[in-house]
């Protein structure tokens, strides 16, 4: 078991992951929301849309870290079939 300062530190890690990933998110759905404004009606898109080119290096390579971090992480994969199930897999995804 670590140290407590360890677990904190952790838990705000994890908390800096998921605000960064949901902000990466809103991000990427308000550009998929512009373009098909853009594309789907007559009113010109607002040329005031940040582009790549005006993010600060900084949060260039913080994203690309975390794209990099994701890797690391793959999505739970659902159990092919009853027996799986189970198998020794329900004790290593805690038993759901």
């Amino acid at each position: 078991m670590p140290p407590k300062k360890t677990m904190e530190q952790l838990v705000k890690d994890a908390e800096e992951i998921c605000r960064i990933q949901t902000l990466m998110y809103e991000e990427r759905m308000a550009r998929e929301a512009l373009k098909n404004i853009s594309t789907s009606s007559s009113v010109p898109a607002p040329k005031k849309v940040p582009s790549t080119s005006q993010i600060p290096p900084e949060s260039k390579s913080q994203s690309k870290r975390w794209a990099a971090m994701m890797i690391d992480f793959p999505k739970a994969q659902p159990p092919k079939s009853q027996e799986d199930t189970k198998s020794k897999q329900s004790s290593a995804d805690g038993g759901h």
